[in-house]
């Protein structure tokens, strides 16, 4: 548990692979001499295991404690030394070595164990395993990932819970750990944090998101390009090689998607699930309903003269549901349960054997089960309103399912997020190597700076190689338009942000403008020189920071200049 006095703060990385969580610390900061530096203390409960409250503090330790340096000998492996200095190793605790194992290749700049050689190795400064009976954590399959975020975790408290049964053994193991740090390095570990008063409520994570522009009916799909960006897009177009997935986040599928989205979904399912060894999906597809909020239909009608050019279809536009309406439950319990089971199998859990797979699939149904439950409480307490309650778990379990998509593919993917993330509430973690991008809206307050109130998730576009935030400007001047919200122009240097048209007939909005970005981020992934997935998020953001920008205007998204600029392929 990280204590910094008057904060509550939270942080994120936990991120093998498939891992999109966020582990809350509670946080209390103590004066110490000298202006530029303070104290942190990390309370820890040495009694490690697999369990998910053992695993879940665990991982929020690893997201703030300092590293230490041990010596490496030859013939010296990673396993023996993390069995060596915590008194633990894979065959004990599969779960926890693998988060520690995965911290050290990080924090040293390795790209596997075998990598590992006679010197110095930075380790984290975790005391070793206490030694006593286990049993009192008793969970065979910890419940970790995007599940284990949205069931386990507070909202807004940030406070990791109690041990469901008092243990006074455990609290006999209680250390306290101090180290120093700049408050620029207090900063950093806390830009993920939750603002506000710090509470003890540890009940459902729910986080509250505002749709970045109230929708107004029957609104026009207007044309926003110029000639000579069409031409330019055209031109692109006749060059695609390779699909690219764009997932967009929203309120509902709007009725021209209905049938085509819930398609690609389900063919990808079963090709993911073919592909892991999974049983085949079991739902059909129902007739259309039409969705409680029509903020997707305008969202949809943003970008309808950009996919009219793509006659082949290469943009793979999939819309999928915040909340379990139009009939999406069997959708996303499927989702749920591809996400975490496969990041199960990749930590080992289930095996290699048909049987051990079926018992993993049956263990995570049934978690999935609960957190469906909610969903579906959470839309009835929503209805058609402009704030929606919506689940941490199904946001990361969305970027998860696009990460497996992308991976089988060989492609890259781009979630679309229309919306905005009050600032307080929990949170859900970016990943360290993306393979794609989340395109965020800033939203649509004039008064508000994303850098200085850090509305999620644009406000990670400020240091987070996963992020873009987009902004409405007019073509014209490059003006911030219908009340866009704004960034402070001295970040723009490092900050991947940018402008563009967020205009329908008679209605405006960032939720408008962040769609068209994301569907020419896309374009550019399917149509330009051939890049790894795992390079081409950082080169976007390469490319649009490289720029001089020391204005507003000078965001404005140009298409004919980013294709044109775009790097070539290394010979």
């Amino acid at each position: 548990m990280l204590l910094i006095k008057g904060r509550s703060t939270e942080r994120f990385r936990v991120a093998i692979l498939l891992l999109l969580a966020l582990w809350p610390l509670d946080a209390q900061l103590q004066a110490q001499k000298g202006r530029d530096r303070v104290t942190v203390e990390l309370r820890v409960y040495p009694r490690y295991d697999d369990s998910a409250e053992s695993v879940r503090e665990f991982a929020s330790l690893l997201t703030a404690i300092p590293a230490r340096v041990v010596n490496v000998m030859p013939g010296d492996t990673l396993s023996g030394i993390v069995t060596r200095e915590f008194a633990f190793g894979p065959s004990q605790l599969p779960l926890t070595y693998s988060l520690t194992e995965y911290w050290i290749l990080k924090r040293n700049h390795l790209t596997k164990a075998g990598d590992l050689k006679p010197g110095t190795l930075a380790v984290p400064a975790l005391p070793p395993r206490a030694k006593g009976d286990p049993s009192r954590f008793n969970s065979l399959v910890p419940f970790l990932n995007v599940l284990g975020v949205a069931e386990l975790e507070p909202s807004r408290g940030l406070v990791v819970a109690a041990p469901s049964v008092p243990d006074d053994r455990r609290a006999a193991t209680q250390q306290i750990l101090r180290f120093s740090v700049t408050e620029s390095e207090l900063a950093d570990l806390s830009r993920s944090a939750a603002w506000g008063t710090e509470t003890s409520r540890t009940a459902d994570a729910v986080m509250r998101i505002h749709l970045a522009r109230r929708p107004d009916a029957d609104s026009a799909t207007p044309s926003v390009l110029e000639p000579d960006e069409l031409r330019t897009l055209q031109g692109r177009l006749s060059k695609v090689s390779r699909p690219t997935y764009l997932f967009v986040l929203d309120t509902g599928w709007p009725r021209a998607d209905y049938q085509e989205s819930r398609e690609q979904l389900l063919a990808l399912s079963m090709q993911i699930r073919s592909n892991a060894r999974l049983s085949a999906p079991r739902y059909k597809i129902g007739p259309y309903a039409p969705p409680p909020n029509m903020h997707c239909e305008l969202v949809a009608k943003s970008i309808q003269e950009l996919r009219d050019l793509d006659k082949a279809g290469v943009i793979r536009v999939i819309f999928l549901p915040l909340l379990p309406v139009q009939g999406s439950i069997d959708v996303m319990r499927d989702i749920l349960e591809i996400s975490e089971t496969s990041y199960r199998l990749l930590l080992g859990f289930g095996g290699s054997d048909a049987e051990g797979i079926k018992m993993l699939e049956k263990q995570v149904t049934d978690s999935v089960t609960n957190l469906i439950v909610k969903l579906q409480a959470d839309e009835q307490r929503t209805g058609a309103s402009d704030d929606i309650d919506v689940r941490p778990g199904w946001i990361g379990a969305v970027r998860a399912f696009a990460g497996l998509v992308a991976s089988y593919g060989h492609t890259v993917f781009l979630v679309n997020e229309s919306w905005t993330v009050y600032p307080g509430t929990y949170s859900v973690g970016s990943s360290d190597d993306p393979v794609g991008l989340q395109v965020c809206a800033a939203g649509n307050d004039p008064a508000a700076d994303i850098s200085a109130t850090r509305i999620d998730f644009a406000y990670r576009s400020l240091s987070y190689p996963d992020t873009v935030a987009v902004l409405n400007l007019t073509r014209r001047d490059g003006s911030l338009a219908c009340g866009s919200s704004t960034v402070d122009p001295a970040k723009l240097g490092t900050a991947a942000v940018v402008g563009f048209d967020g205009s329908l007939d008679d209605t405006c909005g960032t939720s408008f403008a962040a769609p068209r970005v994301a569907w020419l981020l896309a374009l550019d992934a399917s149509s330009g020189d051939p890049v790894s997935p795992a390079d081409w998020p950082g080169q976007i953001r390469r490319r649009i920071t490289a720029a001089a920008r020391s204005s507003i205007a000078q965001t404005w998204f140009d298409i004919a200049a980013f294709f044109r600029d775009a790097p070539k392929a290394a010979q």
